[in-house]
């Protein structure tokens, strides 16, 4: 997936946490607004500001719902035309980062 991250090797067992089947929704006290197809977030918890755009802003609508991580990956793998097997990857970096922050929960 373009413009976000890959799983580094210290990753790895997050990787077996964030399976395909676990449910993924957004924090429901996640404060985003979306400007000029920019999300803007803030975790009030740890008082850190985010930016997400493109696939990463697609992921945080698509997650106004729970979703698994397999259907996000099918989803973005079909949308963008990337390998499932690198989309999955970034997909499992971008949830990490976010629950790290407090935006997106375990469903």
């Amino acid at each position: 997936m373009p413009g976000y991250l890959s799983l580094s090797s210290g990753d790895a067992a997050l990787a077996m946490i964030l399976g395909a089947d676990v449910r993924l929704s957004r924090a429901p006290d996640a404060l985003a607004s979306e400007v000029d197809g920019e999300v803007v977030m803030m975790s009030v918890e740890h008082g850190e500001y985010f930016s997400l755009t493109g696939v990463a802003s697609r992921l945080w609508e698509m997650i106004a719902e729970p979703a698994s991580i397999g259907q996000l990956t099918a989803a973005i793998a079909a949308e963008y035309d990337v390998p499932a097997e690198q989309c999955q990857a970034d997909i499992v970096a971008f949830a990490s980062d976010m629950l790290a922050a407090g935006l997106v929960k375990v469903a």
